[in-house]
Order: structure tokens, then sequence, then C-alpha cells
């Protein structure tokens, strides 16, 4: 069999060669449209919303606060002082712990619990296992503050308080406090006394909900 001449396989090749050349390809897609600067502000924004992380073990105490003038639980008054303000003036944050600390112990020497004793006859002492206060205004120099505090929930080891501070009519801040009674050699968590308990539950500022 004689071959074709090389010209022709030339010209066989060449018009392959034209024919893939100019047949479509697969179709690109379309370049998306570009994102208005709004709505790339509302991405990032929502990209850069901080997470809520909840610990399952742990249980959001009630922050509802009680109406003005309506002073639910029991009140301890406490006057600002120049220590307990900062350099703008207003009371320094972490102060507010401390007026709280301050009520609670007021409020145990009301229900009759002698916390010496308490160490003394039972081993036993109250500490803080957790906090969280919200910020509503400030206090001042020589404001008149009531603390007003509340129990949300007693327990055999411990006591979750829901506490206020207020100047008049404007509430400053809110916290929520859980005491945990623990024995005083190891800081293990022990039930509360039982004369303790039910000096507790019929105490001022005990609401329903507590038992």
């Amino acid at each position: 069999m004689v071959a074709p001449p090389p010209i022709i396989v030339l010209a066989f090749f060449c018009g392959t060669s034209i024919a893939r050349s100019a047949s479509p390809g697969p179709a690109r897609p379309a370049k998306p449209a570009p994102i208005a600067a709004d709505a790339r502000h509302k991405q990032l924004t929502f990209r850069n919303r901080p997470r809520v992380v909840r610990s399952g073990r742990m249980r959001r105490m009630n922050m509802s606060t009680s109406q003005p003038g309506t002073e639910i639980g029991y009140t301890w008054p406490i006057r600002v002082y120049y220590e307990d303000t900062d350099a703008g003036g207003i009371v320094f944050y972490a102060n507010y712990l401390k007026f709280f600390e301050r009520a609670r112990t007021e409020w145990l020497r009301a229900c009759g619990v002698d916390q010496h004793r308490l160490a003394e006859e039972n081993d036993a002492i109250f500490i803080v296992r957790s906090t969280a206060v919200d910020y509503r205004a400030p206090a001042r120099l020589d404001d008149i503050v009531k603390i007003i505090s509340r129990i949300e929930r007693l327990g055999r080891a411990s006591v979750d308080f829901v506490q206020e501070a207020w100047r008049e009519g404007t509430l400053l801040a809110t916290g929520s406090v859980r005491i945990g009674c623990v024995d005083r050699a190891t800081l293990r968590p022990a039930a509360i006394p039982p004369s303790v308990l039910a000096a507790l539950r019929h105490g001022p500022g005990t609401s329903e909900s507590a038992d």
C-alpha cells in the first residue's frame, strides 16, 4: 500500500488543528459582582461578633432587678468615700464587689449567723465560688448607695445571691454571687449546718424559690 503524499498528511493535520482550536471551550464561570461597601461591612461585622460560651454545669442566675422604691430583700446603706473612687471621680468598678461583700456580711449577722462560731464549732466557712456584675450607672463621692441583697437559691452546700446597688431611684449595678460552704482545713465542699440553713431560709431577703 502506497503511503499518501506528505503534503496531504500535512494538510489533514493542519485542518484538524484548526478545527480544534475553533471549537468552543468550557464556559468560564461568571465573575461575581462586587460586594457593596455597606454589605461588606455587615459581613465583616457578623464574622467578628464574639461567641457566647456557656458552661453546661453552671446555671445562669436570675438577674432581674426590683423596681425603684421597692426594696425587696435586705438593705444596707454605704457612703462613697474618696478611697472608693478612681481617677475619673466615680466608684472604681471592683469596689462594688466590696460593697456587696459588706452587705452579705451584715445580712448574715441579721440572720443570726456568727461566722466565727461557724468556723470554730463546725469547721466550716463561706467562700465565693463565682460572681458577675452588670454596671448601669456611676456612683460618686459622698453618694449614699443602698445595697439590696436577696437569696435566689438556697442549696445544701451553696447559696446564690442577687444584689443590687441603688442611689435613690437609680440602679447603679446588679451582681450575682454564688457562695459555697467548705471545710476550713481542706477547703472541700461541706454541707451547711442545719441550724445555719434554717436561719438562712427564714432570714431577711429570702425569696419563695430559695427552698
